[in-house]
């Protein structure tokens, strides 16, 4: 399932809000500009991350600006992490600034180990 981002400022993704056990994990997306670049200035940015309490525990997270997207593609996003114990609330969140546009495909969460 592929779906296109709005543009506007906020979290575009965030959720399961599930509990994860002990163990390390894989969290994967992947992320391209829509086709309509010349409406962006470059400075646009998105940010992923793993977090659990509403970002007040986070496991990971990368950023990319409009800029360092362009021409690339379709990138995927892959962000390793380990838990030590059980996590209530996790999720995998995605944020983007206004006039960002993206599509989002190919959403996981697997354990590695």
């Amino acid at each position: 399932t592929v779906f296109d981002t709005g543009g506007s400022e906020g979290y575009v993704v965030c959720g399961p809000y599930t509990e994860l056990l002990p163990g390390t994990y894989l969290a994967k997306v992947t992320i391209r500009l829509k086709d309509d670049f010349q409406e962006m200035t470059g400075e646009e940015r998105c940010v992923i991350d793993v977090c659990r309490g509403g970002g007040e525990q986070v496991y990971g997270v990368k950023e990319y600006t409009a800029k360092e997207l362009e021409g690339q593609g379709a990138v995927t996003v892959e962000l390793p992490f380990t838990l030590n114990e059980n996590a209530l609330g996790f999720e995998f969140r995605i944020y983007e600034t206004e006039n960002m546009q993206m599509q989002i495909s190919d959403l996981s969460i697997a354990i590695l180990e």
